[in-house]
């Protein structure tokens, strides 16, 4: 490793190495990162259950367990259907009496 950063020149860094340019961040981490917000007005605001599901209209949808105890936004885009969110990524599709069909699957 200190060969790479501090002897070997990079072409990309105009034959400078890596250590020989390199500045601390300024900014500080806290080790908490701050969870989504959300415009109320606009999404319903529903938390992952443990099990990975969120309830909407007392329906469970399966949503992943990576994000349990998150906050989703909920939008309505048409009737019984709800694009839903962490934050500003798009995850995919609710349809009621279906589940969530990812944007992978879109």
């Amino acid at each position: 490793m200190d060969e790479y950063n501090f002897e070997r020149p990079h072409e990309a860094l105009n034959l400078q190495t890596p250590g020989s340019i390199y500045e601390p961040s300024n900014r500080e981490w806290k080790g908490v990162l701050c969870s989504p917000e959300y415009d109320t007005a606009k999404m319903k605001v529903r938390k992952v259950c443990p099990n990975g599901c969120v309830h909407w209209k007392q329906m469970p949808c399966y949503i992943g367990q990576v994000l349990a105890g998150e906050y989703l936004g909920l939008q309505e885009v048409g009737e019984g259907c709800f694009h839903t969110y962490y934050g500003p990524i798009f995850l995919g599709s609710i349809l009621e009496g279906k589940g969530l069909s990812t944007a992978i699957e879109n």
